[in-house]
């Protein structure tokens, strides 16, 4: 494991921290070079500096722009993903109705049972690998069964196509959910330029302070706090499926509804 990913391990306040004294520190050290070189005689045109720095928090910009895109779009495809697994979980269980015994009560057991994993994977993400596992197991449980009345005489199973396409839907829709879900989230090189770019950017913003002659610490306070919160909302969006839930996450009131309506 990289030390990146320790660090997206950590809880999100502690991680806000962490990055508002990072951005406080940037500004101080750009602060600290310009008093340096003011003391030393070097004294800078201020307006290649205003073009500097304003370059910089033009890319610091870019890429928080391009991040928080990134992370969103991931974001929607959870919830698009989760719509699409209930209605295919519940067309699954309507047409067991077709279905003769003993695949009907079989394969309704195994619904319900896989809906109530779904539930509890939103309400105890902490034992994420444990219910995945229990979902994959249920699934082969679920393909053996459609195997099975693939060997029976195709007049005893009627609608045998109709019923094994939609258990093959709920395979390729739980691969497609944990694909955007769990794997596919922005690279490390990604998130290394937006903090390399966000320090760079506050050292600008505090060379420009030291220049001044004031460290101007209300400014910088109210910096420090504002990008930290876009970055760790970034982070919350892009980690949150595989941190165990965040302070966003998807909803899981549809599987929620979904299992009473299949107790009833």
């Amino acid at each position: 494991m990289n030390s990146i990913i320790l660090l997206f391990s950590l809880p999100l306040w502690a991680y806000y921290v962490g990055t508002v004294l990072l951005v406080i520190l940037s500004i101080r050290a750009g602060f600290q070079v310009a008093v340096y070189r003011t003391r030393n005689g070097n004294t800078d045109a201020q307006p290649p500096i205003n073009t500097g720095v304003g370059s910089l928090l033009g890319l610091l910009a870019f890429i928080l722009a391009f991040t928080f895109g990134l992370s969103m779009s991931r974001f929607e495809a959870r919830k698009n993903f989760l719509m699409e697994e209930v209605n295919t979980l519940e067309a699954a269980y309507l047409r067991t109705d077709f279905l003769p015994e003993p695949y009907k009560t079989n394969m309704r057991k195994d619904l319900r049972t896989y809906v109530d994993l779904r539930v509890e994977i939103g309400q105890h993400p902490e034992r994420k690998d444990e219910i995945l596992a229990a979902s994959a197991e249920l699934r082969k449980h679920m393909w053996s069964i459609v195997d099975e009345m693939a060997q029976a005489p195709p007049s005893s199973v009627p609608y045998f196509g109709l019923f094994s396409g939609t258990v093959g839907e709920i395979i390729n829709i739980n691969n497609r959910r944990v694909t955007v879900g769990l794997i596919n989230e922005l690279p490390d090189a990604m998130w290394l330029a937006l903090y390399l770019l966000t320090c760079f950017a506050m050292m600008g913003f505090g060379y420009l302070f030291g220049m001044g002659g004031k460290s101007n610490w209300p400014l910088s306070i109210i910096l420090a706090f504002a990008y930290s919160a876009l970055i760790v909302l970034i982070v919350d969006l892009d980690k949150s499926a595989n941190r165990g839930g965040g302070i966003i996450r998807v909803s899981n009131e549809p599987v929620i509804e979904l299992q009473q309506r299949m107790s009833n």
